[in-house]
């Protein structure tokens, strides 16, 4: 029986809503939220999907009203939030093969692998690489989970930060680790994008500007022992990782947030 509801936050992307729609082993209909105002367009590419329609100021407040949403209407089924422009999706085996997986048996996959851990956000390596393939260790629970795809339970009460233009998931991987104790990083899961290469999405609006801004915002918010510039990178780039020591994770980030 499916325990989830696919949400698909979407703008100026309406060639991809068929994309979706003939992904292997999509065992549900998705509901594509999108702007009011790209209603005909959407409509017009394909028409029969499941539309809704949003007015929001960003793609944090966007996730927020989706959650929303999924709380009034669907309040019995766990989320599956991801881009609208999801092309493979592979299950590596070693260092050297990732075989294809169905949809649904990745999600099958995600779903159990956070019912195991007793957590309430799961997602997957932010690129499809093999370089994040680890058999010694298949789960991560402190690094960051990019929201390209996300598995959200639906007792989850935590919220996108609407402060942030760009750069929510980084925050909201931290606060599932302070209320939570963790989000679950599925490693052996690589599930393929486009988004750094077509338009439409957050193409345009992520700009070095708003991405500088948010990391300072991310480093005051949680501290910059928390939120760390990659060092391989010189200070004006836009790449950063978290380093979360191990215990206790709730109390400490906890208290750097307040």
């Amino acid at each position: 029986m499916r325990k989830y509801q696919i949400v698909i936050p979407s703008r100026g992307r309406p060639e991809n809503v068929r994309n979706i729609l003939d992904i292997r082993g999509l065992d549900s209909e998705p509901i594509f939220f999108i702007p009011y105002e790209e209603l005909q367009d959407y409509k017009a590419a394909y028409h029969n999907a499941h539309y809704e329609c949003l007015h929001y100021k960003n793609l944090a407040q966007k996730r927020n009203m989706i959650l929303e949403y999924m709380s009034n209407k669907h309040p019995n089924y766990d989320i599956v939030m991801m881009d609208d422009d999801l092309k493979s999706t592979h299950l590596a085996v070693s260092k050297t093969k990732m075989p294809p997986i169905a949809f649904n048996g990745m999600i099958d996959y995600i779903e159990q692998s956070l019912a195991f851990h007793k957590l309430k956000l799961a997602g997957v390596p932010q690129i499809a690489s093999l370089f994040y393939y680890n058999p010694n260790m298949p789960f991560s629970t402190r690094n960051f989970v990019v929201s390209n795809l996300y598995y959200i339970r639906k007792d989850n009460k935590l919220r996108f930060d609407e402060n942030l233009d760009v750069k929510s998931d980084y925050d909201y991987t931290l606060q599932n680790i302070s209320e939570y104790g963790g989000a679950l990083r599925c490693n052996c899961i690589m599930a393929k994008f486009e988004h750094w290469s077509n338009q439409g999405g957050l193409t345009g609006i992520r700009t070095k500007e708003k991405m500088m801004k948010a990391i300072e915002y991310l480093q005051k918010k949680w501290g910059n022992d928390i939120v760390v510039r990659n060092p391989k990178q010189g200070k004006e780039e836009t790449e950063i990782l978290l380093k979360v020591k191990r215990r206790p994770i709730a109390r400490e980030i906890s208290q750097v947030a307040n």
